[in-house]
């Protein structure tokens, strides 16, 4: 194995099996390493040379560094993130039914997955149980661990077109196959006389709740006390390597776990400046927009900002020390860039040559699909040298229009200078990614140094 580091990436994304599970791991670890957390809902005094960390919704999360001079304020270092990727969740509305004597399980698709790709795995559930208990709502982590669910294809023999049979209808083709119906399901699924004491059938799957209850360790809570739920399908294979060296990682949910990953580690490790601030934000749904209050296209940022400051001069803080401070700041927006496809090298631009296992990706877009402009791209090429790691460019071929990031959405919202950087990865929303091992540590070098060298950013006026 080419890094430590690599092993506990794993980990982490086996750990990580949705949003939720993900932020509970990321404050795990940074409580691990003598964060305090400060709930939102309160009102916050912080210190210098101190290590705080809030979370919203269970979500997302920004956790910050003070440094040993609050005196004044010298500049946030920033590095954005998100946790969720394309899955299928599980519908809250009526999702038990059965289909030719087969118990199933109605689902929607979250984001542009490669939904293909998720035929005829075995799929777990994971996520958050929303509880009634002593009339409270309690928030409770679940994962059921085991195969319960998949979505079967059909034989070739039986596809319409034998030489294209792997198109699927989002709405009729993806529900998701639990298991055998009971006698009484099959009776009305085929319109068969019921006896007048048999309980209409539930909208929810509750043996599927009992299962995520159990799970939780809630074994005496009943499943009519799940008031609402977020869950979502994923691969039960664990993330590994692959290879003949093993140089490769596959695993679901790369997107963006290894930027997150990789943010938390240099973060960690970095070194605060006297008078700056460094910050770590994971956001929720960006494959959907980011427009949420858990989302980068909202005042999450901009609120951290303002209470950091806000919490280190206490009466000293000015709206005008604060302006000043976020001209000084800069934020790295680290998220996944597509690799050249061995097969299909023509999807790409031709000047672009990024590849697994080649370092870290500086993403350029004119159409501010991502955030990088000269100034922050030009601060990106200088660190990458003086953390003497490899640095790859990519941006998309004028016909393709490509995807975007969380980058532009915070620059607009605070006003700080951002660059785009991410890993390479080949199969970008694949049920199963393939990122490089070696850049598990080109990335964590990178990002250390970006923190620690932050302050040659140029002073644009």
């Amino acid at each position: 194995m080419a890094d430590s580091h690599v092993e506990d990436y794993l980990a982490f994304l086996n750990k990580s099996v949705s949003p939720y599970h993900a932020i509970a791991d990321v404050a795990s670890r940074l409580e691990a390493d003598g964060f305090e957390h400060l709930q939102e809902s309160s009102t916050w005094t912080l210190a210098a040379n101190k290590k705080y960390y809030t979370t919203r919704d269970g979500a997302s999360l920004f956790a910050f560094k003070t440094g040993a001079d609050t005196s004044s304020l010298g500049q946030f270092v920033i590095t954005g993130t998100h946790c969720e990727s394309p899955v299928f969740k599980i519908k809250s509305t009526k999702h038990a039914m059965t289909k030719e004597g087969l118990r199933m399980v109605a689902v929607e698709p979250y984001g542009g997955g490669l939904w293909q790709t998720w035929v005829d795995r075995d799929l777990s559930v994971s996520g958050r149980l929303m509880v009634s208990v002593d009339g409270h709502i309690q928030s409770v982590l679940v994962d059921a661990a085991a195969p319960l669910f998949r979505f079967p294809s059909i034989a070739i023999h039986l596809a319409e077109k034998r030489d294209d049979p792997l198109k699927f209808d989002l709405a009729k083709d993806f529900i998701a196959l639990f298991g055998d119906a009971d006698e009484d399901e099959e009776e009305e699924e085929n319109g068969a006389k019921k006896s007048d004491k048999k309980k209409k059938k539930p909208t929810w799957d509750t043996e599927l709740l009992r299962i995520l209850l159990d799970s939780a360790g809630l074994t005496t809570v009943a499943p009519d006390a799940v008031l609402d739920f977020d869950l979502d399908l994923h691969d039960i294979t664990p993330a590994g390597l692959i290879g003949r060296n093993k140089e490769f990682i596959a695993a679901q949910r790369q997107d963006d776990l290894f930027g997150t990953y990789h943010c938390m580690v240099a973060f960690q490790e970095a070194t605060v400046q006297p008078n700056s601030i460094h910050g770590f934000a994971v956001f929720n749904h960006e494959e959907i927009g980011s427009r949420s209050n858990t989302g980068a296209n909202s005042l999450f940022t901009d609120h951290m900002v303002r209470r950091i400051a806000a919490g280190l001069l206490g009466k000293a803080f000015t709206e005008d020390a604060l302006h000043a401070a976020i001209h000084r700041s800069v934020i790295l927006s680290c998220d996944m860039a597509h690799s050249i496809h061995p097969t299909m090298a023509d999807r790409h631009d031709k000047s672009v040559e990024v590849r697994l296992n080649k370092g870290i990706v500086l993403k350029i877009s004119p159409r501010q699909a991502y955030a990088s402009s000269g100034s922050s791209s030009a601060l990106v090429r200088m660190i990458a040298k003086k953390a003497d790691t490899p640095l790859q460019i990519v941006s998309n071929k004028n016909t393709v229009r490509g995807g975007g990031t969380i980058g532009s959405m915070i620059s607009a919202l605070t006003g700080i200078m951002t660059a785009d950087v991410g890993a390479a990865l080949l199969g970008m929303h694949s049920i199963r990614e393939l990122c490089g091992v070696k850049d598990v540590k080109y990335c964590i070098d990178f990002t250390r140094e970006f923190y620690n060298n932050a302050e040659l950013r140029m002073d644009l006026q």
